[in-house]
């Protein structure tokens, strides 16, 4: 109700004069049929009747309810809620709302008319969350982070999880506390300007050589330090992982840099045709610097194109898209949008094979046996310049993640001048690598994530066929989330009273949050209102939004939480509502 009060009227609730109280009861029982911004001719019809009853019920005054129904209905200007409670995902609805603001037409061709239909209210929209993939992911890194905010030695993460076969984006998480007081609370760490990604760069390069036409066994030189002259001056290599020299994969599982600095130096390879592959892999949110150094992941990166990077590999060589939404519908029901899947070869399938040939090796004897997961998998330690970005970028062909570890901010030095901040001691506890945090991360989330899928090879027998660069078209098959694998439906409570409907949820293993209204045309106690609606499916643990009449001489509204509710579709608009219904390292 606070929400709604500050929305439609721009005050709180305790401000609400007699016309805008019975209005707001009014849209309770029917917030599509009856919001004064759609449709306020039913709205105002709704409004009148709740007024009468007020009076006839003796509630108001005779000479109150003519000049409340005289009164005519001002709303406020069209603006954000406020955030009021905790809800899930809140890092991953952020993005959601900027692809509809900036990088989607679905509401509008223009700017103002995308944010008009968000703010407006009364859509319906259908996301790939999967939230106990989401939930595992912040498990995860609580659990491999512990004391995230409260400690100065604990950095901070992020995580993104893609199924490579649809592009949906399953887990989101762009910092810790959302709703916190910290500064950069609500920066999504998993997109935004991205940074650096240390060798978790290079299967990019081993790709463009395979797919240039090296052979998988020529031989690179991998000293322990190495002077190349480039343009610009003389690049200067340390690190060649112990071999002196070794093919991609050899120097893959090792993360030898000397080794890589000589494979985008060869004469079929080079940094423009590494950022070119980079594109068509998945890296489309920031700008590459085509240099020979870009082998070592000096440039910047979000996690979220890095995860579709390694989609790319697990999907046979076949980029899909990373998508959030799925399909958004009006305040009518009529559907607005509808995902159409594409997807486009980057790869070929036999590139891709290789490729996954030696990231598996990094996980079983490499730079990666902290991310053993118990099955074939495939990923890739990266460690930035000075340690200040950590990642492990992982997949198998259900699942692509990529996880990062850093300190989001910089910190003043010695002399005053702020830097980001390097995970060596004092600063960790320990010196934070790929091989550290965030392969321990990576993975304590796939494990829990592919608890309940079967253990397929990494390398398909027969990988998909695509027979064009670029394949658009509709996919009803992947229109909507995998539903959950267990769940439960959601009981008619309008008939019960408050005490009655709360039993009946505890027993179905669910919670309620009552929400008490002022009524007098209504039974005390009784249930007038519940979201999600009777009948839908949802998981164990969600709470149901109820609303019930408060005793008659209740005088304000109050709300009583007793848990959070998951929702995989983000409700009117901008956000699920409170428901209805929280340089390179010479190692990796």
């Amino acid at each position: 109700m606070q929400a709604a009060s500050q929305s439609y009227f721009g005050v709180p609730v305790e401000q609400l004069r007699v016309e805008q109280a019975a209005m707001l009861a009014g849209i309770i029982q029917a917030p599509s049929r009856n919001n004064p911004r759609t449709d306020p001719e039913n709205a105002l019809k709704r409004r009148n009747l709740v007024l009468k009853r007020m009076r006839d019920q003796q509630f108001i005054t005779n000479t109150q309810y003519e000049a409340a129904v005289a009164a005519p209905v001002e709303l406020a200007e069209l603006q954000a809620l406020p955030e009021q409670v905790a809800y899930p995902a809140p890092h991953f609805v952020d993005a959601v709302k900027d692809w509809l603001l900036n990088d989607s037409d679905a509401l509008g061709k223009t700017p103002g008319a995308r944010k008009e239909a968000l703010l407006r209210g009364g859509l319906s929209i259908t996301t790939t969350i999967d939230l106990n993939l989401q939930a595992q992911a912040e498990t995860s890194i609580a659990e491999v982070l512990p004391g995230q905010g409260v400690d100065p030695k604990i950095p901070d993460a992020a995580l993104v999880s893609i199924e490579p076969g649809t592009g949906f984006v399953r887990a989101m998480v762009g910092g810790y506390n959302y709703f916190g007081t910290h500064s950069y609370r609500q920066s999504n760490l998993a997109m935004g300007s991205g940074r650096q990604t240390g060798s978790s760069f290079k299967p990019i390069v081993m790709a463009t050589a395979l797919d240039a036409g090296v052979s998988p066994t020529k031989q690179f030189a991998s000293p322990s330090n190495a002077r190349f002259n480039i343009p610009g001056g003389v690049w200067n290599v340390k690190g060649g992982g112990g071999l002196g020299s070794g093919t991609m994969r050899d120097c893959a599982v090792v993360s030898s840099n000397t080794c890589f600095a000589n494979v985008i130096q060869d004469p079929a390879v080079g940094p423009e045709k590494a950022n070119e592959m980079a594109k068509k892999l998945g890296i489309v949110s920031t700008k590459l610097v085509p240099t020979p150094a870009m082998v070592l992941g000096p440039n910047n990166t979000t996690v979220e194109d890095m995860a579709g990077v390694y989609a790319t590999f697990a999907n046979a060589g076949v980029r899909v898209p990373p998508t959030l939404v799925t399909k958004i519908t009006g305040p009518d029901g009529s559907v607005i949008y509808q995902h159409a899947h594409s997807q486009s070869k980057a790869i070929e399938p036999d590139v891709a094979a290789q490729v996954s040939t030696a990231l598996q090796g990094v996980i079983s004897g490499g730079t990666g046996t902290s991310a053993n997961i118990g099955r074939e998998a495939g990923g890739k330690t990266g460690s930035a310049q000075n340690n200040t970005d950590a990642w492990f970028c992982g997949y198998v062909p259900q699942l692509a993640t990529a996880v990062w570890v850093g300190f989001a901010e910089p910190r003043a030095n010695k002399s005053g001048q702020r830097s980001l901040v390097s995970m060596t001691s004092p600063n960790t506890r320990i010196t934070v690598f790929g091989g550290t945090y965030p392969a321990k991360i990576w993975a304590s989330f796939m494990k829990g994530a592919l608890a309940d899928s079967p253990e397929l090879p990494l390398i398909a027998p027969e990988p998909p066929e695509v027979t064009t660069t670029t394949v658009p078209a509709p996919n009803p098959a992947v229109l909507a989330p995998v539903p959950p694998t267990s769940y439960v439906e959601v009981p008619d409570l309008k008939a019960l009273t408050l005490t009655a409907a709360k039993s009946a949820l505890e027993k179905l293993g669910l919670t309620a949050e009552n929400v008490m209204v002022i009524s007098t045309f209504e039974a005390p106690g009784s249930v007038t209102a519940q979201s999600p609606r009777p009948g839908a499916k949802v998981l164990p643990g969600t709470s149901v939004w109820v609303e019930s009449i408060a005793p008659p001489t209740t005088t304000t509204t109050t709300t009583t939480t007793i848990a959070a509710a998951p929702t995989t579709t983000v409700a009117g608009g901008a956000k699920p509502a409170a428901p209805p219904t929280t340089r390179v390292s010479p190692r990796d």
